[in-house]
């Protein structure tokens, strides 16, 4: 079969070649046997679209194979976290943050899932309605999430910024501190919310804040 086809690929042979594939099939109790006829082109017309479809197929299977196996792109990421926060998983919220982050600040799935709780995860059927990508720079990308649940009335707007940044790695991750506390403006409004992320992060253990803007952390006294 590898001759053949090379011979159907090779420009100069015009002569067109046909691959007899056995096929089996049933009629009733009788099995019949028969063949199909699989015929490469003869016109050197007919091997250029061939060769220019199988290249377009080539080109879309190596995208696929990227897009499922390769790096994650701030999009990915994003589409991932809310995903996460709709399914209420701290373990995949904890999976797409900085490694860096999750130790520099001690964030676990167990405390994630406990600050959650008095957040976002208090209220039922939580769901993010609309987005749009607010900020984009070479390395950082912010996603305006709005969410909104049957039993919350809205403070302004229910917006939950969530931030990705890039590290030196060149890889890009989801700021989950910053996630948290957006969570609580979400709930509690902007300065109420500012106060209670810094209780609830110290009761749990989450000893800090990374800005998502410039790299940089706070931690909580």
């Amino acid at each position: 079969m590898l001759r053949n086809i090379w011979q159907a690929l090779n420009p100069r042979i015009r002569k067109p070649t046909i691959i007899k594939i056995p096929h089996d099939s049933e009629d009733g109790n009788k099995r019949i046997k028969s063949t199909y006829n699989l015929r490469f082109p003869q016109k050197k017309q007919e091997l250029t679209r061939l060769t220019i479809l199988s290249v377009f197929v080539f080109l879309l299977l190596g995208w696929t194979v990227y897009e499922l196996f390769g790096p994650l792109s701030p999009n990915g990421i994003k589409n991932l976290a809310v995903s996460a926060l709709e399914r209420r998983d701290a373990n995949e919220l904890c999976r797409l943050a900085d490694p860096v982050e999750i130790s520099r600040l001690h964030l676990t799935p167990d405390n994630v899932t406990a600050l959650l709780d008095n957040t976002l995860w208090s209220e039922p059927w939580a769901k993010m309605v609309k987005e749009k990508r607010d900020h984009t720079t070479p390395d950082m990308a912010v996603f305006e999430t709005q969410w909104q649940t049957p039993t919350k009335q809205p403070y302004r707007k229910d917006v939950i910024g969530i931030f990705i940044i890039e590290d030196h790695q060149k890889s890009w991750h989801l700021v989950l501190s910053d996630v948290l506390y957006n969570t609580c403006i979400w709930k509690y409004g902007l300065i109420p919310g500012s106060r209670k992320n810094i209780d609830l992060s110290k009761k749990y253990g989450i000893i800090g804040i990374e800005d998502g803007y410039h790299g940089t952390y706070t931690y909580y006294r």
